[in-house]
């Protein structure tokens, strides 16, 4: 890396495996993916995986609800078992309080995520409490696979294979930007917005910021049907999830913009163009993005629909790039502007400043 450059999440990564090397009989999947899986035995394998929810990175206090704070927390995590087809068991929680954190917050935050662990037939099983100058949930989660299926990971797209998405892409990224216009779901729950026009979209834009849904069933149905090569969860944005997907298959892909399946709200709000920025950088949408060779499309089809899955786009060998084709058939390269907490000052600024 060239000296003074701003070391991006990337970078840190490759450096932390430089460091620590995963030599181990035990791990089959290590740094680098959405979660590790382990080998305990020649019946038991383990998937972990850990994230983290901010003040002042990933949430402000003042405008996300402790109940849907609490479910996000966890959701997130669920994302990645999700993007290994794996199923959820077990949590630890860590939480870092500051001082002027109101009990009534905090026990708020903990039912909102009961409510989901519940729903997602978690156990909490410990963790750790600490003082800090700003609320922070630290959650670890551990599931497990079904031995003898090959788990998803990012690595084993080839090329010939059909990018697909599943749902919407660009809503969370609306949410985001309500908030900073000064909508609150208080008031949409509340009713107090319902007349405007202005409305349609906004609330499920706003659940899909403040509490996503994770593709569970989704990714357990491809793991144990055998159908992606390479799956992720779009945590980032998809142009700078897509650039570690191929990263780590060592490929190339092209999109094609008239196939994103846009959000609806985003694009009522937005207009199409700013909606297909969003889609494509905005960050947020916890769907996944996996890949399917031509001959299993149709067991794909057959098996989950294609109401809510969306071929996207082509993997390509590694020399042709990741590139987008727009609506007139012209190529372009399609850069990583997504979310990147070191480079620029942090969440998404190389995105939001454009």
């Amino acid at each position: 890396m060239p000296r003074g450059r701003t070391r991006s999440e990337e970078d840190w990564i490759r450096r932390i495996q430089q460091i620590f090397p995963t030599r181990n009989r035990h791990v089959l999947v290590s740094i680098g993916d959405d979660a590790a899986i382990l080998k305990l035995s020649s019946s038991s394998r383990v998937v972990i995986t850990t994230d983290q929810m901010v003040e002042g990175v990933h949430f402000q206090r003042e405008t996300h609800p402790p109940a849907l704070l609490g479910e996000k927390a966890l959701a997130v995590n669920l994302s990645d078992l999700a993007a290994m087809g794996a199923s959820p068991s077990w949590a630890l929680l860590s939480l870092f309080l500051p001082p002027d954190l109101s009990h009534q917050y905090l026990e708020a935050v903990l039912r909102g995520m009961a409510r989901l662990a519940r729903r997602e037939g978690v156990v909490l099983i410990g963790g750790n409490l600490t003082t800090a100058k700003v609320l922070a949930l630290d959650v670890t989660l551990l599931g497990t696979m079904t031995p003898g299926l090959r788990p998803l990971s990012r690595s084993g797209a080839r090329p010939g294979d059909t990018l697909y998405v599943s749902g919407t892409l660009g809503g969370a990224a609306l949410g985001l930007s309500l908030l900073r216009a000064g909508w609150r779901w208080g008031d949409i729950a509340a009713g107090r917005q319902a007349s405007s026009p202005a409305m349609k979209g906004a609330s499920a834009a706003l659940k899909r910021h403040l509490s996503p849904d994770p593709e569970l069933k989704l990714g357990r149905l491809l793991a144990r049907h055998a159908l992606a090569t390479s799956a992720m969860d779009l945590s980032d944005g998809l142009s700078v999830d897509l650039h570690r997907l191929c990263r780590a298959s060592r490929v190339g892909a092209r999109l094609f913009a008239a196939a994103l399946p846009l959000d609806s709200g985003a694009i009522r709000w937005l207009g199409e163009e700013q909606a297909l920025r969003f889609a494509l950088h905005g960050g947020e949408d916890y769907r996944l993005l996996f890949s399917v060779p031509p001959g299993r499309a149709k067991r794909l089809c057959r098996l989950a629909g294609l109401d809510r899955l969306h071929p996207i786009g082509q993997i390509v060998p590694f020399r042709e790039g990741i590139n987008l084709e727009d609506e007139m058939g012209k190529v372009v390269p399609l850069p990583p502007l997504g979310y990147d907490h070191f480079v620029s000052g942090g969440a998404m600024k190389r995105f939001w400043r454009r």
